[in-house]
């Protein structure tokens, strides 16, 4: 194999997680949620809202996140940053997923990208991505 299958690059939340547990090896007091396993007991409103939510039918977000939480994190924006922006111009990804706008690749909507590990490797996959697209669309 060649080029970066040959030598995959490591994870960068993997990463952030060592470190974390060095850090915390000294000595330090830290909340570590790199590898979204926080190591403390969720509050009790939590635990209620998750067995709420658990009895509703559950499914898939939308590529770019929930509406009602883009449009939250558009206000969060303009508050803490005064950026203007629209709730279109948000997208909210989980953990582990790259979300781009779809327009960077004929698509309408955002994509999620959960192979894209970092910005090179999203970079090398937009052509295979473009691709796929098109075959799909013909």
């Amino acid at each position: 194999m060649t080029g970066r299958l040959a030598a995959p690059a490591g994870s960068p939340v993997l990463e952030m997680a060592r470190r974390a547990a060095e850090r915390r090896a000294k000595g330090r007091n830290l909340v570590d949620l790199t590898l979204g396993e926080p190591d403390f007991a969720p509050p009790a409103h939590v635990i209620a809202a998750a067995q709420e939510a658990a009895s509703r039918v559950l499914g898939y977000s939308p590529a770019n996140g929930l509406p009602e939480l883009r449009r939250a994190v558009r206000h969060a924006v303009e508050r803490d940053r005064a950026l203007e922006c629209t709730d279109a111009q948000v997208a909210v990804g989980c953990a582990g997923c790259a979300t781009v706008p779809g327009s960077a690749f004929g698509a309408p909507d955002h994509l999620r990208l959960s192979f894209a590990t970092g910005i090179i490797t999203l970079e090398e996959g937009c052509p295979t991505v473009v691709d796929v697209l098109d075959a799909v669309a013909s």
